[in-house]
């Protein structure tokens, strides 16, 4: 089926930066960039290989992401 696209998502985001800074493994350079090769999230739910040490260290024991970002 033919479907029109949806409307561009509003930004949301402003100048707030709190993201950036609750990120335990630093996935968040910077605004509205989300770096998944460090992000907790990716590696603990949709990555299939081995977590890397960095990661696996900024985890401090969690088992599926922080969400600390939302």
């Amino acid at each position: 089926a033919e479907l029109a696209p949806d409307a561009e998502h509003p930004d949301r985001c402003g100048t707030c930066v709190a993201c950036l800074s609750s990120c335990p493994v630093n996935a968040i350079p910077e605004p509205r960039f989300v770096d998944a090769g460090k992000c907790l999230s990716f590696h603990t739910i949709e990555h299939q290989d081995r977590i890397p040490d960095d990661v696996i260290q900024g985890a401090s024991g969690r088992l599926f992401g922080c969400d600390l970002c939302q």
